[in-house]
């Protein structure tokens, strides 16, 4: 017999994903053209604010990558990044919903096992940086991390190095979140699970 309420949480999350994840529209109203609400997540508002960020670092990154790979980046992919920032802003809110009403979170050994560690996340092996000729280097990222807590006397370095420092704060959280919902999957995956006991009955 499969555990209802675990189905049921499922059910409600795939249903508030179709529900809310919403492309901003705009309405003709004579010659004006009026921005309409993003959506609602729970009721609440989506933060624009909030999207705009996310949209400017996954645009970032994503130019990044193009360039490292000498490809152009086109406006198609500025809306794909576009649209990746819009669905990541909806799935934090309800995911973190779901977060701090189960205690799910991760701890400072999680993340930096994820980092460079024994366990370490395929988007970290992917950065360019921590790449040489021979692949992959978990130096590469301590020297990195290192780096960033060293405070520039130059002007110009020291703004760059907050730059830096933020957009791996911003990294470092996306890893957080991504460990987080891969906790929360297992839980639902054992409230789901039948053994051959319970099928029997």
């Amino acid at each position: 017999k499969i555990q209802k309420n675990s189905l049921l949480l499922l059910i409600v999350i795939g249903l508030a994903m179709l529900a809310f994840i919403f492309t901003d529209f705009i309405k003709n109203n004579g010659d004006e053209m009026v921005q309409l609400d993003m959506g609602t997540v729970y009721g609440e508002p989506i933060d624009e604010n909030e999207y705009a960020e996310l949209a400017e670092i996954f645009e970032n990154r994503e130019r990044q990558n193009f360039q490292y790979q000498q490809k152009e980046f086109t406006d198609a992919d500025k809306r794909y990044a576009e649209d990746q920032a819009f669905n990541e802003v909806i799935r934090r809110r309800i995911m973190n919903t779901e977060f701090d009403k189960l205690g799910i979170e991760t701890t400072v050994d999680e993340l930096n096992d994820m980092i460079h560690g024994n366990h370490v996340h395929p988007w970290v092996m992917q950065i360019p940086n921590f790449n040489g000729a021979q692949g992959f280097s978990r130096d590469s990222v301590r020297n990195f991390v290192n780096r960033l807590e060293i405070e520039p006397q130059d002007p110009n370095a020291r703004e760059n190095c907050i730059l830096m420092r933020k957009q791996w704060k911003d990294f470092e959280n996306e890893l957080k979140s991504t460990r987080a919902a891969d906790k929360y999957v297992t839980l639902v995956k054992k409230g789901l699970y039948v053994n051959k006991l319970e099928a029997e009955h």
